[in-house]
């Protein structure tokens, strides 16, 4: 069989009508339909998943726990600001171990973003096949060089267009902040500040989530960059508050044992920092994983027609909420 994505009856991918054949965004992208999906290829494949959530543990927590035994041998030191109090000062020596052990951490990361940005591919399309043909494709989960580097092409568009969006968010806060700023200067600041942090805010949710689908496109179905962008588009279209709630419980899911870790480390210190980060962490990946399956899951039930993915073993297993 050629490798290529969905084989199908021919051993192609889709054609672009198939597009909307399928089940609707929010159906596909609901919030218990996406943890159901990645919980049951969590069940019927725990080899496969655990493998893949260890690699993302090593890949997405090396840096910070690094981060964190340099600070427990003293090599990056944690500063602490007090309110009313000038910022703490340094010795030279000390000063430049603290860059050198920051500099260490970044460059981990620098190094690692490569292996990440494959490991996502390869999970896609690897959980992808899961749900097709049921069988373990470890070469997908390793191999995918191809989708890995459009997804890396697709990334930078996106940061284009939220970097140019930035920007112009900048015009109407000026010019709130100067109307407001003739009666006083300090409220034309505050507002023009305010006006800037909302709009950006709200672009960049807006973005995220209309951006989300093309990152499936790209990986799962191999679709270009370019492409991608008309496809996302489209399948974001009516389905951005079903979007939106996915992610806010994704976020929620990943924050709380995060900022939980941060909490330990700033309270107690760097070691029991430490030690939190790799109890907890593991869960935490564990949970994306999980999530990352149910999207492989759910961009198939949008993109294939619903007459195929009907057949499937998987989804005779595990029924959807078909149309």
């Amino acid at each position: 069989m050629e490798d290529v994505w969905s084989p199908g009856e021919d051993g192609s991918q889709p054609e672009a009508a198939e597009y909307g054949e399928g089940l609707w965004m929010t159906q596909a992208f609901s919030v218990d339909g996406v943890v159901k999906n990645g919980f049951a290829i969590l069940k019927e494949h725990p080899a496969y998943t655990v493998v893949a959530a260890l690699l993302l543990w090593v890949l997405g927590f090396l840096p910070s726990v690094l981060n964190s035994v340099l600070q427990v041998i003293g090599v990056v030191q944690q500063v602490e600001f007090e309110l009313g109090q000038p910022p703490p000062t340094m010795a030279p020596e000390e000063a430049l171990l603290n860059l050198a052990g920051q500099m260490g951490v970044l460059a981990l990361q620098l190094v690692l973003f490569p292996f990440m940005l494959l490991l996502t591919a390869g999970m896609l399309r690897g959980f992808a096949w899961l749900v097709e043909d049921g069988a373990e494709d470890w070469r997908r989960l390793f191999t995918s060089f191809m989708p890995a580097l459009k997804l890396f092409a697709y990334g930078l568009i996106f940061y284009l267009i939220l970097t140019v969006f930035s920007v112009a968010c900048a015009i109407p806060s000026v010019i709130g902040g100067i109307v407001v700023g003739l009666a006083s200067i300090e409220a034309g600041v505050l507002v023009g500040v305010i006006l800037y942090c909302a709009l950006l805010l709200v672009g960049m949710v807006y973005l995220s989530i209309t951006f989300f689908p093309g990152m499936l496109a790209v990986t799962v179905d191999e679709r270009g960059p370019i492409e991608s962008l008309g496809i996302t588009w489209r399948a974001a279209q009516g389905a951005r508050a079903t979007l939106l709630v996915m992610f806010l419980v994704y976020g929620l899911i990943l924050a709380i044992p995060i900022a939980g870790i941060v909490v330990v480390q700033f309270m107690v210190g760097p070691l029991a920092g430490l030690v939190a980060n790799v109890a907890v962490s593991p869960l935490t990946i564990a949970l994306s994983v999980v999530f990352t399956g149910g999207w492989a899951a759910g961009w198939l039930l949008y993109a294939r027609p619903e007459a195929r993915t009907r057949e499937w073993d998987f989804f005779q297993r595990h029924p959807q909420r078909w149309s």
